[in-house]
Parts: structure tokens; C-alpha cells; sequence
């Protein structure tokens, strides 16, 4: 369905990265004090997960970048 165009070093750091927004913005409501912030980092961390798991950035695709390596 999509070509993957990130590389495992890119997965790798956006799943840690990820991984730390999630638990910043759902479960440490200490950490940040409005609510609607908690949640846009924890659901900006939820799509970095999502991505570095399916190996694909929209973002990427739609400025025509790719971290991953051409094949051939």
C-alpha cells in the first residue's frame, strides 16, 4: 500500500521519541499543566509510533524525501 521511505535509524529514534511524547501527554499529567496540550503531544507521539512501526512518513512522502536507502 505504501513504500516505506524511513530509514531504521528514523524508526528507531521516532520510536523512542514517540514512546517519551506518550508518556509525557497521557499518563504524566504532572509534566504538563493544559490538558489540550497533554493530549496534541500525546497524540503527536501516537503517529510517530504508528509511523516508525509502518516504516512510512506522509510527511516525507509529500515533500519527496526519503531517509531510506534507494533499492538496486
Amino acid at each position: 500500500m505504501f513504500n516505506k521511505n524511513m530509514h531504521i535509524l528514523d524508526s528507531a529514534l521516532r520510536l523512542v521519541l514517540g514512546g517519551i511524547l506518550v508518556w509525557a501527554g497521557f499518563f504524566d499529567s504532572s509534566f504538563i499543566a493544559n490538558t489540550w496540550v497533554s493530549v496534541a503531544v500525546g497524540l503527536f507521539g501516537v503517529l510517530n509510533v504508528v509511523s516508525a512501526v509502518i516504516g512510512f512518513c506522509p510527511v516525507y512522502h509529500l515533500a519527496g524525501l526519503s531517509s531510506r536507502r534507494s533499492e538496486g
